[in-house]
């Protein structure tokens, strides 16, 4: 066989075993989609590992300031939860919070990632961390400014996050999570395969750092009556001949006006009159502090507030007006600027001695039961609540539209069915609220009031129309000769009884609308198209 043959046979064989090896060989996917997808993968895993690491930079951050390491993820969860998760405690709900924000994280790294791979490939390192600059103070600026803060007040009437996080807090944990980015990117570029030991070892650490897993440190305490965890008892009614009690509540006072002037006098103005420099400008006029009248009170009506009571208002705000909730707010600095808000009314000390705390009860388990929520609309039409709130909740048929407070400002009936309720939507409020009443514009509705339906009241207002049949429940309401003999302990029964019931319907008044609904102002599941 010669030199030639002999390449031509060496050439046939090759080209069999060619022909062999690609008949073995399975069918893949296109090199580019391929690298697509690690592109996704890598971003999603970089993004949620940046996302851990500027979460775990907030906890040690709050450590140091001595505040909650996990409030930041109740912040964040005000957007699905609204005002309720400012004071999560359960750690499952703190756990999703910080899933949420890893996915949030994750998304935005696939969109940084894919971005650089397709418009800015191969840029060099200093290149790279001013663009992930530009990403991070940009997806701040759109998330906070150009969404949330009118989304969120759309969606849930309030807009918590973007109030509730300091400005340099919220630019700062952006820009840790952007700079991580770019961190990941850079080494990804360099060391591709080791991305994936990386995250799961940076994964780990920061998981660790931020605790998601385990319950959140309590926060301070928000009392909702009695106020016991303020312990104001081992101060508030020491004597100024007292020197050490003296010298703290001089101390917090003066801490108080520091407060004040940061927070509060720009609308309640420096003298606590209620004319701060932005007072012209809203709606809802200021609180005029120095006349010892306040609406939202877990006391009787001619009372003073208790302290507990300007607390809750401070943390939680007042919806659908200008007053802002504080939850991060310190402690301390709270009761400080309670002292010092006191002190605009000359006789609080010698006034609060007359308080009459009104009791607020646990609600009870069966409040959406709708015996309650029948029995609700009988004592509701009773006692006239639909006078200035309509039958519906919503000014239907209502006589009285507009009224004057004690301050002189116009006024009108809240409308039941939609937005938060300023006094605080948890059950335990809208008891809270009727039973003090809201001074100069609601009166309050005592036990001897609301124990007194009686079975002749309902009958009459079933006749008129103003409350649909409730049938057999018509029994649960004594006879008016039968409540001329109940004893005190009954009517105690029948007003607390009574009270829930009247809850449960207001609570049934309502409007649960879709978002699509609540966005464009279409009617939602049970709403009408007036």
């Amino acid at each position: 066989m010669d030199r030639v043959e002999r390449e031509r046979k060496i050439r046939e064989h090759l080209e069999a075993i060619r022909r062999l090896e690609e008949s073995e060989r399975p069918e893949q996917a296109p090199a580019g989609k391929i690298y697509i997808l690690w592109h996704v993968v890598v971003g999603a895993m970089v993004g949620a590992i940046a996302a851990l690491i500027s979460l775990a930079a907030n906890a040690i951050g709050a450590l140091a300031f001595g505040l909650d390491p996990m409030q930041l993820v109740r912040v964040y969860l005000t957007f699905p939860m609204g005002e309720a998760a400012l004071h999560a405690e359960d750690g499952l709900v703190l756990f999703v919070g910080c899933t949420l924000y890893l996915i949030t994280g994750a998304v935005y790294g696939i969109v940084f990632q894919l971005g650089m791979r397709t418009f800015f490939p191969g840029v060099s390192t200093a290149k790279l961390w001013q663009l992930a600059t530009a990403f991070g103070i940009a997806i701040w600026l759109i998330n906070f400014y150009a969404v949330l803060s009118w989304l969120q007040p759309l969606l849930l009437g309030g807009n918590w996050i973007v109030t509730l996080v300091p400005i340099w807090v919220a630019a700062a944990t952006h820009l840790c999570f952007a700079w991580f980015l770019a961190l990941g990117h850079g080494w990804n570029r360099r060391s591709p395969h080791g991305i994936a030991v990386a995250a799961v070892l940076v994964a780990l650490g920061a998981g660790g750092a931020t605790g998601c897993g385990t319950p959140a440190q309590a926060l301070p305490p928000t009392p909702d009556g009695e106020g016991e965890s303020l312990e104001y008892a081992r101060w508030e009614t020491y004597d100024p001949g007292e020197h050490l009690a003296y010298n703290h509540r001089t101390n917090l006072i003066q801490r108080g006006g520091e407060v004040y002037a940061k927070y509060c006098v720009g609308c309640h103005g420096v003298y606590g009159d209620g004319k701060g420099p932005a007072a012209e400008r809203l709606i809802t006029q200021p609180r005029d502090l120095t006349s010892g009248v306040y609406k939202f009170r877990s006391t009787d009506s001619g009372s003073l507030p208790m302290e507990s009571d300007l607390y809750r208002t401070i943390t939680r705000g007042l919806s659908g007006v200008s007053m802002p909730g504080f939850p991060l707010m310190p402690h301390r600095d709270k009761l400080a600027v309670i002292e010092y808000v006191k002190a605009f009314y000359p006789d609080w000390d010698q006034d609060a001695s007359q308080r009459v705390l009104i009791p607020v009860p646990l609600a009870p388990s069966d409040l959406r039961a709708e015996t309650r929520r029948l029995r609700g609309s009988a004592v509701y039409a009773a006692m006239q609540c639909g006078q200035c709130h309509g039958v519906d909740g919503r000014g239907t048929g209502a006589t009285r539209t507009e009224y004057v407070d004690a301050w002189g400002n116009p006024q009108k009936p809240y409308d039941f069915t939609r937005g938060s309720l300023k006094g605080g939507d948890l059950p335990e409020d809208i008891y809270r609220t009727f039973h003090t009443g809201l001074r100069s514009i609601m009166p309050s509705y005592g036990g001897m009031t609301l124990g007194s339906v009686t079975r002749e009241n309902v009958e009459a207002l079933m006749e008129t129309g103003s409350v649909a049949p409730i049938g057999a429940l018509l029994d649960d309401f004594p006879s008016g000769e039968a409540m001329a003999s109940v004893d005190a302990g009954e009517l105690g029964r029948l007003s607390e009884r009574n009270s829930w019931d009247l809850v449960s319907y207001i609570l049934s008044l309502r409007r649960e609308s879709s978002t699509a609904a609540a966005v464009l102002g279409t009617p939602g599941p049970g709403e009408g198209t007036e």
